[in-house]
């Protein structure tokens, strides 16, 4: 886990035999099965959040990557158990109406950096809600905000960090893993894995 001051991650020789990943989930997935493989991550939230990053092939003339160790979320939605690596999102079908919970382990969803402070090796993780009571036209214009670089600050959007969350979604609200859809979810626990793997940039 970073410490406050110093460097993330260190520069080390390429690996040979690396694992190009390419979103997300992919690298959940990855991180779940295990194994020694180095993990070159390509593409992604978490890659956004990273800055941008060449394939393996374009690495071939690179002698040397950075080796970043990062952090997990381990997701319970109704007694079911999945890995993360980049953010959990919980809302109704709209965005635009009904409340919304943001979990991340990065601040990216797509390109829209939601929490600028978003690190994924500091041992917790954001969570912004937007209260079901924030109108349409604010929403929109928070989105617009957001993608230019600044940030709406607004008394129905709670922003916060934790290392561990357990809700009872009232009403039951799509969730969102990874950018997986797993359908609607009632109970929803997360918690911080620290340390849980390496991956190489």
């Amino acid at each position: 886990m970073i410490e406050r001051g110093q460097p993330w991650g260190r520069q080390v020789p390429a690996p040979t035999g690396m694992l190009e990943i390419h979103s997300d989930a992919e690298l959940a997935d990855a991180l779940e099965r295990g194994g020694s493989q180095p993990l070159l991550l390509c593409a992604g939230d978490l890659a956004t959040g990273l800055g941008a990053r060449t394939t393996a092939r374009d690495d071939a003339s690179t002698p040397t990557l950075r080796e970043l160790p990062i952090d997990a979320l381990r997701v319970h939605l109704d007694g079911r158990r999945v890995l993360a690596v980049a953010h959990i999102v919980a809302r109704s079908l709209n965005w635009l109406h009904g409340p919304v919970l943001f979990i991340g382990n990065t601040g990216f969803v797509g390109r829209r950096e939601v929490v600028r402070r978003g690190h994924p090796n500091d041992g917790r993780f954001e969570i912004v809600d937007i209260d079901a009571a924030m109108g349409a036209r604010q929403r929109l214009m928070g989105l617009r905000r957001i993608g230019s670089g600044s940030h709406l600050a607004h008394p129905l959007v709670k922003s916060t960090q934790a290392t561990s969350l357990s809700r009872v979604l009232e009403p039951r609200m799509r969730v969102w893993v990874d950018g997986r859809p797993l359908g609607r979810v009632r109970e929803l626990r997360v918690e911080i894995i620290a340390d849980a793997g390496t991956i190489y940039r």
